[in-house]
């Protein structure tokens, strides 16, 4: 007679303010403590802090006269989301998951390709 194994069941609790954020970039390394971080973050282009506008008689603006800061087309921001530090076992297994989301992924994109 073989005996069954004990269960437990984890209950997901989700705050009033859970809300998922878009990220598309990351950064990340190895802390002191010998742990992983990583920084999400969200790569947009800048807005500007301030436009200024030639209006003509009717008040309404016909033409951007100048903005600030002056060289805004040559940046762009990373605005930094939340960051997660793992232990090597929780990014060893955060590593084995991705890889199979990633898999699956391939195979609903590429259905012919995979084995």
């Amino acid at each position: 007679m073989s005996q069954k194994n004990e269960e437990i069941t984890f209950e997901y609790i989700y705050p009033d303010f859970y809300n998922p954020i878009y990220v598309n970039g990351l950064e990340g390394g190895i802390t002191c403590q010998k742990e992983l971080i990583v920084h999400f973050f969200l790569e947009r282009p800048p807005l500007p802090s301030s436009v200024t506008c030639e209006i003509n008689p009717e008040g309404r603006p016909v033409r951007e006269v100048s903005t600030l800061p002056k060289d805004l087309e040559r940046k762009m921001v990373r605005y930094v989301r939340p960051s997660i530090i793992l232990s090597p076992e929780q990014a060893k297994a955060f590593y084995l998951w991705l890889g199979r989301q990633i898999e699956e992924l391939d195979s609903i994109e590429n259905p012919s390709t995979v084995d």
